[in-house]
């Protein structure tokens, strides 16, 4: 059986998510871009001919998971100096802070330079 409109439209909307994160999270970056995109697609291209609801709420949930990880968790950093070892950092408001770094927006430790 066929799914349900209401399920292609979810799928649709994390998949469409997903390119958005990851526009966000690799800008100015050409090749990380590239290649999560072929990777976005790559996995939903693969799970194309589910029909298996429940499957597919499967894979649904583990998009959502994916997204949350990419949009909280990946920074990028840029060497700025190589005799330093200076990188300059791309933070988002969402990204994660753990405890252990004890940094806050703005605070800036050892070599590293917050341009958030």
């Amino acid at each position: 059986m066929a799914p349900s409109t209401a399920l292609r439209m979810e799928v649709l909307s994390i998949f469409r998510k997903l390119h958005r994160t990851r526009q966000k999270i690799f800008s100015g970056d050409a090749l990380a871009l590239v290649e999560a995109r072929k990777t976005i697609n790559s996995e939903f291209q693969s799970r194309r001919s589910q029909t298996d609801e429940e499957e597919i709420n499967k894979s649904i949930q583990m998009a959502i998971e994916a997204e949350v990880v990419l949009r909280k968790t990946i920074v990028q950093a840029k060497l700025v100096d190589d005799n330093n070892e200076v990188f300059k950092v791309k933070i988002h408001p969402e990204t994660l802070r753990n405890d252990n770094a004890k940094l806050k927006v703005g605070e800036v430790p050892g070599n590293i330079r917050n341009d958030s």
